[in-house]
């Protein structure tokens, strides 16, 4: 800490590093109540989910199969059966499936079938993850979503209205059900992520703040180390 005389202004300059010298000096006891605040935003969280205040998210899963058919439901030979080129194709295109599975259209089909009020892609979009299966015509499909049924209900619907959206759009291609939508919850679904994060960061800003407070009040050589 420097001072200034100026007339009879007598003004004490701060510097950053005086601010880290503190802090380092005083790190063991911030992090220690930072710790604090950490446990304590878990049980604050937990208080709001026993009570039913906690957003609780649901975790939908499923998987579908996609075949190269045509809009008549054939293959490449026309046949009902597929050969081995016709699996080959249906590997090369799950990218392209996946994209549209995934794209406005496909999703706002999906919320008008199912008549959900006030859902529409952007809401759906950025809770959506698909993922190919080990370059295999298998995608993996998983909706984060705050109604177990809903959240069921719409991976169904998405599957229910992208076959003929693939045949307007890329003139091929149907897909299977695998594994039906099934649902569960995270085992850490009761920590709210933004309260903990508060506390913690409240507890170290707190503690930090009072050391600095207490420099700023008694500014004088305590030790030699100082």
């Amino acid at each position: 800490m420097a001072s200034e005389n100026n007339g009879k202004n007598n003004e004490q300059v701060i510097r950053l590093d005086d601010i880290l010298y503190i802090v380092m000096k005083h790190h063991k006891t911030v992090l220690g109540i930072a710790v604090i605040g950490f446990l304590v935003g878990i049980l604050v969280s937990f208080a709001f989910y026993v009570k039913g205040l906690a957003k609780i998210e649901y975790y939908a899963t499923a998987s579908i199969a996609v075949t190269s058919t045509n809009q008549d439901g054939l293959f490449s030979a026309n046949s009902a059966d597929p050969n081995a080129s016709d699996i080959h194709l249906a590997e090369d295109i799950t990218d392209a499936v996946i994209y549209v599975c995934k794209s406005d259209v496909t999703l706002n089909a999906a919320a008008e079938r199912l008549q959900l009020i006030g859902v529409t892609a952007e809401d759906i979009k950025p809770r959506l993850t698909l993922s190919q299966y080990e370059k295999t015509q298998i995608i993996e499909m998983r909706l984060v979503w705050d109604n177990a049924e809903e959240g069921m209900l719409i991976l169904n619907a998405i599957t229910d209205v992208v076959p003929n959206i693939l045949i307007e759009t890329l003139k091929i291609g149907d897909v299977s059900v695998v594994n039906p939508p099934k649902v569960k919850t995270s085992s850490l679904s009761f920590v709210d992520v933004k309260i903990v994060a508060i506390c913690t960061l409240l507890g170290a800003f707190v503690s930090a703040g009072f050391f600095l407070v207490k420099y700023f009040i008694h500014p004088t050589f305590l030790h030699s180390d100082d």
